[in-house]
């Protein structure tokens, strides 16, 4: 351990760690807006994902690859090196679990610019509220434990590909595949097994060093876990409503979606890259304004602004001159929920439809997947009218709900069996004014 192990929070001491990679550069301005104060090294941890990789292909080559990482924790609190030992001899350590943010790993292996590589990051998201906006984020509690010291943080995992075990699509897939493991009980695999299980569709390309995965190979690997899969080709839509209602009703029920990218460039072929979309911004009529995405080229929540619609990108890899387009939406989903969104989202607009002509422009309307408990914890919190009779009222595991607003307030739901494979209402709600 070094002896300054505790410091405090500047880009130019963080960038002996972490570097000055863009994703580096990102993260400590990010830091920066979450008001990181205090950083905590651990210089010599075990990285389960990097410990799996590193036997799989790093330990095989000639470079002398240490199989140890270095692991930053970050604080919003101002404490020294004096003040956190005395914590650690007294178990004096509210403080540290109050005020802290998250990690980030470094590995020991470099990229391609020379540059130390960013591993398992777990960073908390931005607040709930920006002014008169809402920001909704998925995001799982993660227990941590640093020197003994429990702590907690939520927040959706973040990796930069290093192309030997993992490129963008390897990356955006073991991301949104993360926060799943709990849900649905399925393994968390690190880099280097999710592109074996993904490669076992065949492709002319080597599995290692990895050089991405076509499509079809991504939907291989999450069905060869057990789950199942939504595709939404948005290339062929011209309707952003199609698109914001699909992200917005996933990312409410905590589901990643992965989207694939097509990034132009003048007097360029074009490239394809892989996201996880990981949050969203939305003003007081449920609009959305804004998207999150875990893009390994960039950062974690990384800002998406809509160019004229959010089929066409605003974010940093216009800095470099390139256009963004969101081209295909993959989602990983549990098999026994059998009803996709292609069949939910018609009916959705016809009952849209018929409602603004009856009781005229000023409702909202919002569509989203749930299951049977979160969804009576809502309501249980809810003034409704007949509670009792819709509480103990029997429904499936998953439900799509259909709520509308009035002035921002809930006014009504009309709840869809999730299990169907077809949109079978199964009861309405009606909360109180």
């Amino acid at each position: 351990m070094t002896s300054d192990f505790v410091f405090s929070f500047s880009s130019e001491k963080l960038k002996e760690y972490v570097d000055d990679s863009p994703q580096a550069e990102y993260l400590i301005r990010y830091l920066a807006d979450l008001k990181a104060k205090t950083c905590v090294l651990e210089a010599k941890y075990v990285d389960k994902d990097y410990l799996v990789d590193y036997q799989k292909f790093y330990s095989r080559s000639f470079d002398e690859e240490t199989r140890f990482t270095k692991r930053n924790h970050f604080f919003v609190e101002e404490f020294s090196k004096t003040r956190f030992e005395e914590s650690l001899e007294n178990n004096d350590n509210d403080y540290l679990r109050k005020s802290y943010l998250g990690f980030v790993v470094i590995r020991p292996i470099k990229g391609s610019d020379r540059k130390r590589l960013i591993g398992m990051t777990l960073l908390k998201a931005y607040s709930d509220k920006k002014g008169s906006e809402k920001r909704v984020f998925i995001g799982s509690n993660y227990d941590v434990s640093l020197f003994g010291i429990p702590l907690s943080v939520s927040s959706l995992p973040f990796h930069v590909q290093d192309q030997g075990v993992s490129a963008c699509a390897t990356v955006a897939l073991w991301t949104a595949l993360h926060p799943l493991a709990d849900t649905y009980g399925i393994p968390r695999l690190s880099p280097a097994e999710i592109t074996e299980l993904s490669t076992s569709f065949p492709s002319e390309y080597r599995n290692f060093p990895s050089s991405g995965q076509n499509w079809e190979q991504m939907i291989n690997c999450v069905k060869s876990m057990d789950l199942d899969v939504e595709t939404i080709n948005v290339e062929n839509i011209d309707d952003d409503d199609i698109i914001l209602t699909a992200i917005k009703a996933y990312v409410k029920a905590e589901l990643p979606l992965i989207g694939a990218l097509k990034l132009t460039k003048e007097n360029n072929p074009p490239e394809y890259h892989a996201v996880t979309i990981s949050g969203y911004q939305c003003n007081n009529n449920g609009e959305l304004t804004e998207l999150y995405v875990h893009d390994d080229q960039i950062g974690l929540y990384s800002r998406v602004k809509p160019d004229g619609s959010f089929k066409h990108w605003k974010n940093e890899w216009n800095d470099s001159g390139h256009e963004v387009s969101l081209e295909k939406l993959l989602i990983p989903i549990y098999p026994k929920i059998r009803l996709p969104f292609a069949r939910i989202y018609p009916r959705y607009l016809q009952i849209k439809e018929r409602m603004v002509n009856d009781y005229g422009g000023d409702l909202d309307f919002e569509l989203y997947l749930t299951t049977i408990t979160k969804y009576k914890e809502f309501l249980l919190k809810s003034t409704l009218k007949e509670k009792c009779k819709i509480l103990i009222k029997s429904l499936p595991r998953f439900l799509w709900v259909l709520r509308v607003y009035y002035e921002g307030n809930p006014r009504g739901d009309i709840v869809f069996d999730g299990t169907s494979i077809y949109p079978k209402p199964l009861t309405s709600v009606e909360f109180k004014a």
